[in-house]
């Protein structure tokens, strides 16, 4: 079984943000002998080996106000990149007995590991306001059927659709009304609509917001692919044509399928004046009036359109914390590192990385802006990647194929069949 699921974890190779540095070992107070003991594994970018000075030395700073509060913790800290051989072992050693005591993963991490039976409950740690407090994403992903809390989800990002509010003041709110505000930008001379369209991962992550926003479902709870059927085959078909049939009427200009530098190509077009509206993260409202100070009240984020009005999703990010041992003391301890180093703090007021419980927004200084109000709303409909091992083939298939319907070489129908029957070749093989 070992050697099956190592064959399954090393095919998660989706980008994880593995850093080229050396992996940091520290720990947080000063007693070895303290009473209560755990090995903290974060991944490197949220610990004090973080390769950004800034961000190590604020974590440094908040480990000793860690420690000064708490003189009967002994917390051993080291460091991982998040590559797949170190997932890999964090799973070998938890069906050994061995299991990791307190671990950073990346969310898209999580459904995966829950469907092993690894990861341990920590609800007990949580009051049922705390939980209630998170966004439906992040219940969804990191929850058991009967209430369980398999890893708290410390920080996210979404996806969102951006308009030049001086040619399109109204956000769209369907497919239709997105066709008609692409429409009037062409004919003020600029490009409809500008998303991802290369062979990259962003253009299917970007792009599953409209086969999410109909229910659609890539993969069972299993993670055996299930869009080659019935009502999830015609949905991917119809997120398919939506794309196609706006690039065929020249919403979506072909020049898309050559971005190789995901959204910062995006980014550099609107800068330069030349496109109305795109689907970017929630970072790229910044990027942009930092690279065209004059755009500053001319752009607008709002949620992805749907098919009809009321119908939205976005594709959402992030990095969790869970706990694979059996100690209860230890997954104790565990929560507490949650709640008062990963919860605000750190990670939120000085990296400024997206909460997600609902109730920090109001915490937090640079959010109170109209932008981060609607990012607050534009999370209400986020939709997590399916995290299972046949995912990325699934991706591939789909952003492989993106470029064909872009410019009518093939049908949507054509394109949601090969990408099924690839999906189905790569999980038979798994």
């Amino acid at each position: 079984m070992l050697r099956l699921m190592s064959t399954t974890v090393l095919a998660m190779g989706i980008a994880t943000g593995a850093l080229a540095q050396s992996v940091g070992l520290d720990h947080i107070g000063a007693n070895a002998d303290a009473p209560k003991q755990l090995l903290f594994e974060p991944h490197v970018g949220y610990s004090n080996s973080s390769g950004n000075e800034g961000n190590a030395a604020a974590f440094q700073a908040a480990y000793e106000v860690f420690a000064a509060a708490h003189p009967d913790f002994y917390i051993e800290i080291q460091g991982h990149t998040g590559q797949d051989t170190e997932v890999q072992k964090l799973i070998d050693l938890a069906f050994s007995g061995d299991g990791a005591e307190c671990v950073i993963l990346d969310s898209f991490r999580v459904p995966f590991f829950k469907n092993l039976g690894i990861l341990k409950d920590l609800s007990p740690y949580f009051s049922q306001e705390e939980k209630d407090d998170l966004f439906p994403f992040v219940s969804n992903t990191v929850s058991g059927p009967n209430g369980e809390l398999f890893a708290w989800w410390f920080n996210t990002d979404v996806r969102m659709l951006y308009r030049r509010t001086d040619i399109i003041p109204d956000a769209p709110e369907t497919w239709e009304e997105l066709k008609a505000a692409a429409r009037v930008a062409v004919e003020n001379g600029m490009d409809g609509l500008l998303v991802n369209g290369a062979r990259v991962e962003a253009t299917t992550f970007d792009w599953l917001a409209h086969f999410w926003a109909q229910g659609g479902r890539l993969l069972d709870d299993q993670g055996m692919p299930i869009f080659g059927d019935g009502e999830n085959r015609q949905k991917l078909i119809n997120a398919f044509n939506l794309y196609g049939s706006m690039a065929a009427e020249g919403l979506i200009p072909q020049s898309v399928v050559s971005f190789q530098n995901n959204y910062r190509d995006i980014e550099t077009s609107i800068i330069n004046g030349t496109a109305a509206m795109s689907i970017n993260g929630h970072w790229g409202l910044a990027n942009v009036i930092k690279g065209n100070p004059d755009l500053e009240g001319k752009w607008a984020g709002s949620k992805i359109p749907g098919p009809e009005a009321g119908m939205h999703a976005s594709g959402v990010g992030g990095w969790t914390i869970a706990s694979m041992t059996d100690d209860v003391e230890k997954q104790e301890t565990c929560a507490t590192v949650i709640k008062e180093l990963h919860v605000n703090g750190v990670i939120q007021q000085y990296m400024q990385r997206i909460p997600t419980k609902r109730s920090v927004f109001s915490t937090l200084s640079w959010g109170a802006t109209p932008h981060f109000a609607t990012v607050k709303e534009v999370l209400e409909d986020g939709v997590a990647r399916p995290g299972f091992a046949v995912y990325p083939a699934v991706s591939e298939a789909i952003f492989t194929l993106m470029a064909d319907v872009l410019d009518g070489s093939m049908t949507a129908e054509e394109a949601t069949d090969e990408a099924f029957k690839t999906s189905m070749t790569a999980f038979n093989n798994l």
